[in-house]
């Protein structure tokens, strides 16, 4: 054979190889990398503790603006708990339920001649999940959406009315790792939500927001008052809150554990269901096993949308609010 000939065929095979070797390594990775979903070694979980741990990363506070988290995002991962873990024995009850990639959610429903209330039993992967959405993505007094226009905006599984902050000029409000709205003079009770999936209540006048958002708070809600004592026995004394102590339609966020929450909603001022009083609210939601409950704005403005579906009763047909507690996978 010729000596070109050889050299040819030399480059020929040296090329082949070369193509062989660069497949898998680049064409073939680049259309089907995935994100290692795995749980951080340093991640851990302490349910029986209610506080709150460190600020996460900031960039990893800014994921969940807007409607939705990056899914399997590794700075996520890093930055927040993954809770589904404590859960993957529950068994599965009767009931309507949706079980997504990052949420568990069961709605549970009871209809009676004297009592009508709605219980979304969720479990998230970590609290980005449990998103706080702003009416028509605005933060703003006076702006206001239908509760199923933002249902259907955001996609959430499940979605009910918030604090209605926007309601008030002496307000606090964080949503998602951002504080918004501070006030010196709020007169209302305080709820906050901390990355580390824990939540606790503060009276009016307890709550420094830059000090909590330093602690990694998520969201803090501006309404209550606080249901539940901090040994989660029932609170018996609401004499703040007279001008809603009676029996009213409610909506109330609830707190099991770290990943495990309940938003309630209860129907209300109709001929023979007239809702729950805030003794009432309390003893309801001690026996839902919450060790902390936090009422938000209620009567007309109480609803629960699930999907697309608005599956309550509100007062004269609900009302828009300027904010909203949903579940989105």
């Amino acid at each position: 054979m010729p000596v070109w000939q050889m050299a040819l065929y030399h480059l020929l095979a040296l090329g082949v190889a070369l193509v062989l070797f660069a497949l898998p390594h680049h064409v073939l990775q680049g259309k089907s990398k995935k994100v290692d979903l795995k749980k951080p070694a340093q991640a851990t979980v302490q349910p029986q503790s209610s506080e709150p741990t460190a600020a996460p990363d900031a960039n990893a506070t800014q994921l969940a603006q807007g409607t939705q988290t990056p899914a399997g995002d590794p700075l996520v991962a890093e930055s927040y708990n993954w809770w589904s873990e404590l859960f993957t024995d529950q068994p599965y009850t009767e009931g309507s339920l949706h079980v997504g990639r990052n949420t568990r959610v069961e709605i549970r429903e009871t209809r009676e001649e004297t009592q009508q209330y709605f219980v979304a039993d969720v479990y998230v992967r970590n609290v980005t999940h449990l998103v706080g959405v702003f009416a028509q993505d605005k933060v703003g007094k006076g702006v206001r959406e239908p509760i199923l226009d933002a249902a259907s905006r955001t996609g959430s599984v499940v979605m009910v009315n918030g604090d209605y902050y926007g309601g008030r000029s002496a307000v606090i409000c964080a949503r998602n790792g951002e504080l918004y709205k501070t006030s010196d003079s709020t007169d209302r009770e305080i709820c906050v939500l901390y990355c580390d999936g824990t939540m606790k209540t503060f009276l009016a006048g307890e709550l420094d927001p830059e000090a909590e958002m330093a602690k990694g708070a998520y969201h803090i809600f501006n309404f209550g008052p606080g249901l539940l004592n901090e040994d989660g026995t029932p609170r018996t004394d609401f004499s703040a809150y007279d001008d809603i102590s009676g029996k009213h339609p409610r909506t109330v966020l609830g707190y099991i554990e770290p990943g495990h929450y309940l938003l309630v909603v209860i129907d209300g001022r109709m001929s023979k269901i007239r809702g729950l009083s805030l003794t009432g609210l309390a003893e309801f939601m001690q026996s839902l096993g919450c060790r902390q409950a936090f009422n938000m704005d209620g009567g007309q403005t109480s609803q629960m949308v699930v999907g697309t579906t608005l599956i309550n009763t509100p007062y004269k047909g609900g009302r828009n609010c300027s904010d909203y507690i949903a579940v989105i996978d």
